[in-house]
């Protein structure tokens, strides 16, 4: 499966493996020629492990903190017009991703098109958190507060309070703007048959200036019924 455009990572992300296949040997190319498989040094998504600015690398780096010291191998058969990845844990033995937790997989086009975006360019994604644990939720949060302060649009689809915790982090520990960070809150109006939306302000400490009723405040509720047995 060949992608129509080198950039493109597909709908489903489906072109992941080419791309990052293209990443690794060097071979995408801008349009003088040059070759972009490296982030500024002072790109925000740049990975705290200090794995230098290699766009490949930080993709790693970042997948790892979804599931720890993991290593990607992507390769792709030309003459059969395809692709396909495997994974390997702290350098042992390398699996299908058949045989790997669903959620790491389903990731690593989400990380791929977060780290790998260029500035003034738009990601959109529904539902990043699916097949994830809470701490690589949040961490998903953070790279996408990142990707924003890098230039990118980021528009994430989300039923995950840990997604907007890990970049509302971002803001509390003043790493992004809050005007950098949009929030709305839709739910659905059954007597009148239609979807309200409401826009919530966070201010400077990444706090909700207003929360609203039924958002992302279950775990609260749960929490006093257990506390009072109420």
């Amino acid at each position: 499966m060949v992608s129509p455009n080198p950039y493109w990572l597909g709908k489903h992300g489906e072109y992941t493996i080419q791309f990052l296949h293209s990443l690794n040997t060097s071979t995408l190319r801008d349009e003088n020629q040059q070759s972009i498989a490296n982030l500024t040094n002072d790109d925000p998504r740049l990975h705290v492990d200090d794995v230098g600015n290699v766009i490949f690398s930080n993709i790693i780096a970042w997948m790892g903190e979804i599931s720890p010291n993991v290593s990607i191998d992507a390769s792709v058969i030309k003459e059969a017009v395809t692709g396909y990845s495997s994974f390997s844990f702290n350098g042992g033995k390398k699996f299908k991703a058949t045989n790997v937790g669903f959620g790491l997989s389903y990731s690593l086009s989400i990380v791929t098109a977060l780290v790998a975006a260029k500035k003034n360019s738009v990601v959109i994604l529904e539902n990043p958190e699916a097949h994830l644990h809470p701490k690589g939720q949040s961490k998903l949060g953070q790279l996408m507060a990142l990707a924003a302060k890098a230039g990118v649009q980021v528009i994430v689809e989300t039923h995950s309070e840990h997604v907007i915790n890990g970049a509302r982090i971002m803001v509390r520990k003043d790493i992004i703007s809050p005007s950098l960070m949009n929030v709305m809150f839709v739910s659905r109006d059954e007597n009148k048959k239609v979807s309200n939306v409401e826009f919530l302000d966070i201010n400077e400490m990444g706090q909700i200036k207003k929360w609203p009723e039924d958002f992302f405040d279950q775990q609260a509720i749960d929490m006093k019924t257990l506390i009072t047995g109420v």
